[in-house]
């Protein structure tokens, strides 16, 4: 089995690229992570002006801004003012005209940006992989339990036939 490596921001696996499972990546890597992280800022934005705080026209272009933002961007930016969600805001802020900058991250704190992200982001990989592969699992579990239901077979007690 060949696999090609993934960019650097599409890693997720604690050991490395081969162990990831492909159909977590747009929920678990550093990719997603900035992209939820963007939708996050832009909820917020929504927010702001569901309440009367922004303008909806303010709190569409920060949304806008947010879904345009990349991981490789952010991290260059982090790289050069050593601050992660600053980096994000950075990125988010030269996509707004300057009426809306004042909106973009405005109430909110590093972790609140952050926690909000994950949590979202881990919702959405149990609700979108890992229940419905859970689920399948359970069905091969049921299907072979009924297909050997009758087979014989030596008990066990201790590590040893009983």
């Amino acid at each position: 089995m060949n696999k090609e490596a993934p960019s650097t921001f599409n890693l997720f696996s604690p050991t490395d690229y081969r162990y990831s499972v492909k159909a977590l990546e747009p929920y678990l890597s550093e990719e997603a992570f900035v992209n939820y992280k963007a939708r996050v800022e832009g909820v917020l934005a929504k927010t702001l002006a569901k309440h009367g705080v922004c303008s909806q026209k303010i709190a569409e272009e920060i949304v806008q801004a947010a879904s345009q933002v990349t991981a490789k961007e952010v991290y260059e930016e982090e790289r050069r003012i050593k601050h992660d969600i600053r980096a994000l805001v950075n990125m988010i802020l030269k996509r707004v005209r300057d009426e809306a900058k004042p909106f973009v991250h405005a109430t909110a704190t590093s972790y609140d940006i952050v926690n909000t992200a994950n949590a979202l982001r881990y919702k959405d990989a149990v609700e979108k992989v890992i229940l419905p592969d859970m689920v399948a699992l359970e069905k091969v579990w049921i299907d072979l339990a009924n297909r050997e239901k009758d087979t014989i077979q030596i008990g066990r007690t201790h590590g040893q036939h009983a």
